[in-house]
């Protein structure tokens, strides 16, 4: 089924519109999408985005669940979770086809757990995540069209061994890398109407061999549609529907023991999901800022089925500085 949600995301976008232009606002994609456009030769953009994200819904399968029925089961279950990531990027057009990309984030995670008998204990997790690089190649453009295709490779230089007080390695949640070379892939297309634009996503990452602990995350698949509606050439707005697919890990963390995964959920490795977000967002790009384009959106999930018990966002933020030089 998701197959054929992401032909159809591919399909819906017409190939009719007024002439393409760079300039507005509504140029890019929401700025929740990444690898969305490309840079003519020698251009380069710099950007920032941070994402702080509220898990705070328990769900198992489609259905919502709560900490005491989490402890029916288990001795420990998760109550929340904080997590803020500090993302930097650059783009440089090395010819008018190809454009490449580097992107490093920064993540504070902080987790609430609760016992059992009612205490609460709090883990927490902060440091690089893993470094993405690609290229953006350019695969069809009219004058009023883009398609373009991303392949690109996360290095793992993010830790898979933080640990809590008792020196325990923490759920996979609350690591900062996976461990592996993963590679990244993606198909994305735009057009633009006189005041309104709307394009469409679908991208993968996919998980190779497993890490030094012998386990490897699952990989992801998310395909995503949006419409922008462009008020005036400072201003847009944006609404966004996103699906994210996301398949079980291999293997486990070879640290655990038996006892301490029977403990909580969280260390659970059937955590495939497949989740629905709806999202909207805002774009400015004023004129008193020379190629300055200034976005955030706000996603929330209205539909979701989980392998198991998990923690999901109820919602997230996306606030963007994107710079051209």
């Amino acid at each position: 089924m998701l197959n054929y949600f992401f032909i159809l995301l591919m399909a819906i976008v017409p190939l009719m519109a007024d002439s393409y232009s760079m300039g507005r606002p509504d140029a890019h994609a929401p700025i929740g999408v990444m690898a969305d456009h490309k840079h003519h030769k020698n251009d380069i953009m710099v950007s920032y985005r941070v994402m702080p994200m509220a898990m705070n819904t328990l769900v198992e399968g489609t259905e919502k669940t709560s900490v005491s029925d989490v402890h029916s089961n288990y001795m420990m279950s998760p109550k929340d979770m904080q997590m803020t990531m500090h993302m930097v990027g650059a783009m440089w057009g090395i010819s008018n086809d190809i454009t490449l990309s580097a992107m490093l984030g920064l993540s504070d995670n902080q987790m609430t757990m609760v016992h059992r008998m009612n205490q609460t204990s709090d883990m927490q997790s902060n440091g690089l995540n893993d470094l993405k690089v690609g290229a953006i190649i350019d695969v069809n453009q009219s004058k009023n069209s883009k398609t373009i295709a991303n392949i690109g490779i996360s290095v793992p230089i993010g830790s898979i061994e933080e640990k809590n007080d008792s020196n325990t390695h923490l759920p996979y949640g609350m690591q900062l890398g996976s461990g592996t070379y993963d590679i990244m892939v993606g198909v994305t297309r735009t057009v633009q109407y006189s005041d309104v634009s709307i394009g469409a996503q679908i991208n993968g990452l996919i998980r190779t061999g497993r890490n030094k602990l012998n386990y490897r995350l699952g990989n992801k698949y998310q395909g995503t549609t949006w419409i922008q509606k462009l008020w005036s050439n400072e201003f847009s707005t944006s609404a966004r529907l996103k699906i994210t697919g996301t398949t079980d890990i291999t293997g486990q963390d070879n640290t655990l023991t038996a006892m301490q995964i029977s403990m909580s959920p969280m260390f659970n490795t059937n955590q495939g999901s497949l989740i629905t977000d709806l999202g909207v967002g805002v774009n400015y790009t004023p004129d008193f800022l020379d190629k300055t384009r200034i976005a955030a959106e706000i996603t929330t999930p209205i539909l979701s089925d989980t392998n198991s018990l998990s923690l999901i966002a109820d919602t997230t933020l996306v606030f963007g500085i994107q710079q051209s030089l």
